[in-house]
């Protein structure tokens, strides 16, 4: 568990400080920073010794901070705590720690000085996650249960989208949530948004306490398959309330559903083709087994990125 920390903290590093302004410089967005010798001959009085140039680091520091207050923070808790861990989750040692240190940000000028935006999380931090967790997976123990995995994660979030929806449309009708201008859908809408379940201190303690295999894998499965599902469901609805209740017939729910096919499993063959890619790749590598690790980052970071390109399921790639 140190290695898997250690090799997400220098993947998101290398992301935030060395793919983010290499795209950005080929996009054309970021403004290029300029030289020292641009920035004195303006009002230079005489030979500086040393500047203060903190506008020009401000993003990458503050983020490199803040990856590096929660490395030491995941540290802290793992090594410094096992006693207060069989008492306390890890997950809500963890929660607890947030909510603590960004008191403390928030005290010093009363201001959030950095915020983390949707784009980081999804671009940069969410791949990493998705990739640690599917690499350390036990393989065969997931294939062997696939079905059972992907019963629970397909038919058990639509069931939960679909009850938590009708449910709230029920209490609407009832006249429980008074006068509101939404439908169904829109109601659909919410259980889709709220239909997976993420079950981190479940799986905490279900490696702590060394459960049966099958249970463990089936809820590490679920939890890793639903999200997609999930977003899926998600785009799926957002398009139907966008379009309209009375313009949605049965040739456009013959094509939600078709496109819920297709993200999902579209995203798994794009994760599928760039694993083959990869295999290809570490055949290779006999003899520099150094670049192995950097094969597996940058090509699993593909796999995630043409995914969304195409409009797929990229947690699923």
């Amino acid at each position: 568990m140190p290695n898997s920390a250690c090799c997400c903290l220098l993947r998101a590093v290398f992301l935030l400080f060395f793919v983010n302004p290499f795209i950005q410089g080929l996009s054309g967005h970021s403004n290029p920073v300029p030289s020292h010798r641009h920035r004195f001959e303006s009002n230079i009085t005489g030979l500086p010794i040393v500047t203060w140039e903190w506008h020009h680091v401000q993003t990458p520091y503050l983020v490199v901070i803040w990856v590096f207050v929660a490395a030491l923070a995941k540290l802290s808790v793992v090594q410094l705590n096992h006693h207060v861990i069989s008492f306390v989750p890890e997950s809500g040692l963890l929660i607890m720690m947030g909510f603590l240190f960004g008191g403390i940000v928030w005290g010093a000028d009363r201001a959030q000085t950095f915020k983390l935006l949707p784009s980081t999380f999804f671009y940069y931090l969410l791949p990493q996650i998705i990739l640690d967790a599917s690499y350390f997976m036990p393989n065969k123990l997931f294939f062997r249960n696939l079905g059972s995995i992907l019963i629970h994660a397909i038919f058990g979030t639509c069931w939960n989208a679909a009850a938590v929806g009708v449910s709230l449309w029920g209490c609407y009708l009832a006249g429980v949530m008074g006068e509101l201008n939404i439908g169904l859908l829109q109601f659909l809408l919410f259980g889709s948004l709220i239909a997976a379940v993420d079950p981190v201190a479940v799986i905490a303690v279900f490696e702590e306490v060394h459960v049966n295999e099958v249970l463990f894998i089936l809820v590490f499965g679920e939890s890793l398959l639903n999200d997609g599902v999930t977003v899926v469901l998600y785009n799926v609805f957002d398009a139907f309330v966008t379009l309209g209740g009375p313009r949605i017939d049965a040739a456009e729910i013959f094509k939600g559903i078709f496109s819920f096919v297709v993200v999902a499993f579209g995203g798994s063959i794009v994760g599928i083709a760039f694993a083959m890619l990869l295999s290809l790749l570490t055949r290779c590598t006999k003899h520099i087994q150094i670049i192995e690790a950097g094969f597996v980052f940058m090509v699993g970071y593909l796999a995630y990125l043409t995914a969304d390109m195409l409009s797929l399921s990229a947690i699923l790639s």
